[in-house]
């Protein structure tokens, strides 16, 4: 008992981590496997809570017959056999579900994580429910019970639709209609994803695609799309491209994309991020970058740096030498400024730099405090503060001892003390202030009251208009549209959520776990009746109802 109890702390060591998805089963330094996932993902989400898999017996047993499915693809036979199973049970382990199987002489302990399925296993020389009675005992398991074998024989055989067969059987349209995420119209496309499958489609039922594997929905600016085809981690609804373990290079290609679904840049980059100003940073395999100008449709090398950052801001772009962390982005080294030439602007001096201009001023770090920075490389306002956040009309807020001010952007003068930390700006010409405990008040351009801290949150919809949120209890928050011209409220706190922009005319709310469409007089256009959706976008929304979506338009009439 000894060996498996601390066998358990072994095993609450590695909940407590985030595992990257492992290429192959392996092996750690306490004997246990860490297994990639062949079909539970299909199914379940990663870290399943107990509700999710005990709801019932059906969906209980698919639970554990997927896990011992996926062990017994990613293991030896002579490591783990599901054929000589004598016993499975499922428990509660650190407020997850945990499946434990029994084998003669053997038990092992399956649990589901971000990027692979963990598998403890070793000796048994006690009698299964003996044993589960004294870790109920002792503290470490709760709720155990022993699954039905026919239940579970049945959920061993069950046919799980892959996102492969979905393409197979149903082409992209039963992805769409499937899709884990859909995205905002934009430029008369949805991108949509499910698994290692991504493409596009419009109102009218017709699909861009070319076995793309990851999609971004195109700009509105450029008319363009950055597309991805290469290996992807699957996590649950969440999908994204794979990196090497060692290099951490992207095992794929990006390219660039127009409306047509013609390739303005092939396939052949490691990353292609928009930059704004109809510029995009590309960084080839080889780790060096160019900016294309689309308006040009020239590529201009940037060399000399270990990094590119993917903002430009009046011409001038965010530089950066030094070390690079895991995932390749920026660790410990000093930031600058070049020219889409490649020119020096910021001689590259600061620990940290924003990456966009705001009245001719940037705020930069050195010596480990911050300060603002002007174009010709002057700093009007000394490196003597902990932040410097945004800055609009002269003024910034600045901290300092936990403490948030109010200051003078070209000079650093000191214009208030909101004596709390956290203030920060609401539209234009409004202040928020948290109480020690919190709680957000509102104060005017005079810096006088005007809301009393009593909210959750607080943001501008344009105007007089404000979002005000507030904790009903725990977790839970309730939103209303307060109108500070009349001092009343225009939509209760009654929303889980209101977007606090409209598109094409319409905000996108939810209530009570679904969510539908408010027009700017505020009355609910689209009733809340969907599982999830779409801002609007090019006069059409992507809604999902039952599992399956749709396209409507502003009337809430289904396109396609």
């Amino acid at each position: 008992m000894r060996k498996l109890f601390c066998a358990i702390l072994a095993v609450l060591l590695i909940m407590a981590a985030v595992p990257s998805l492992a290429a192959t089963a392996t092996q750690d330094e306490r004997g246990n496997w860490q297994v990639p996932y062949t079909l539970y993902l299909e199914v379940f989400e990663p870290f399943p809570t107990w509700e999710d898999v005990t709801k019932d017996e059906e969906t209980l047993c698919r639970f554990a017959a997927l896990l011992i499915r996926d062990a017994a693809a990613g293991l030896r036979k002579s490591v783990f056999d599901p054929d000589s199973i004598t016993s499975v049970y499922i428990t509660k382990m650190g407020g997850f579900p945990m499946i434990v199987v029994y084998t003669p002489g053997h038990y092992y302990w399956l649990s589901a994580y971000y990027g692979y399925l963990s598998v403890m296993t070793g000796d048994n020389g006690m009698d299964p429910d003996r044993l589960h009675s004294l870790m109920e005992e002792k503290g470490y398991f709760a709720g155990t019970r022993r699954l039905n074998g026919t239940k579970l024989a049945e959920a061993m055989t069950w046919q799980v639709r892959t996102v492969a067969n979905v393409l197979e059987e149903e082409g992209y349209e039963g992805v769409f209609r499937s899709a884990s995420n859909c995205y905002t119209p934009s430029c008369g496309w949805i991108s949509f994803q499910k698994g290692d499958v991504s493409g596009f489609v419009n109102a009218a039922g017709e699909y861009l695609t070319d076995n793309w594997n990851d999609t971004n929905p195109f700009h509105k600016d450029t008319g363009l799309a950055v597309v991805y085809r290469g290996e992807m981690n699957i996590s649950g609804s969440f999908s994204y491209p794979k990196s090497d373990s060692v290099t951490h290079r992207v095992l794929g290609d990006y390219g660039l994309i127009n409306t047509e679904g013609a390739y303005v840049l092939p396939l052949e980059y490691e990353s292609i991020y928009s930059m704004g100003e109809g510029l995009y940073r590309l960084c080839r395999h080889d780790g060096t970058y160019e900016i294309y100008d689309t308006a040009t449709g020239v590529s201009t090398r940037i060399s000399g740096y270990d990094y590119v950052t993917d903002g430009c801001s009046d011409g001038t772009i965010r530089v950066f030498n030094g070390k690079l962390n895991e995932y390749g982005s920026p660790y410990e080294g000093v930031y600058g400024m070049v020219d889409l030439a490649g020119q020096v602007v910021i001689p590259l001096e600061y620990e940290a730099m924003g990456y966009r201009w705001t009245d001719g001023l940037i705020n930069v770090k050195k010596n480990g405090k911050y300060g603002l920075l002007n174009r010709s490389g002057k700093l009007v306002v000394p490196c003597t503060w902990d932040s410097i956040g945004e800055i609009s009309g002269g003024t910034a807020i600045a901290s300092r001892d936990n403490l948030e001010y109010l200051i003078d952007a070209g000079s650093g003068a000191i214009l208030y003390a909101f004596g709390t930390k956290y203030a920060g700006r609401v539209g234009d010409g409004y202040y928020y202030c948290p109480d020690f405990e919190n709680h957000m008040g509102l104060l005017d351009a005079n810096l006088e009251q005007v809301l009393a801290p009593e909210w959750y949150d607080i943001a501008s919809m344009g105007g007089s208009l404000l979002r005000l949120g507030k904790k009903i209890d725990g977790s839970n928050k309730r939103f209303g549209i307060y109108d500070l011209s009349t001092g009343k409220f225009l939509v209760q706190t009654v929303y889980d959520t209101i977007a606090v922009k409209a598109y094409d005319g319409l905000y996108t709310v939810e209530q009570l776990g679904y969510y539908g469409y408010m027009d700017e007089s505020f009355r609910m256009v689209i009733p809340a009746a969907y599982t999830d959706v779409t801002d609007f976008g090019d006069g059409c929304a992507a809604v999902q109802e039952n599992g399956r979506w749709e396209i409507i338009d502003s009337a809430g009439n289904i396109l396609y």
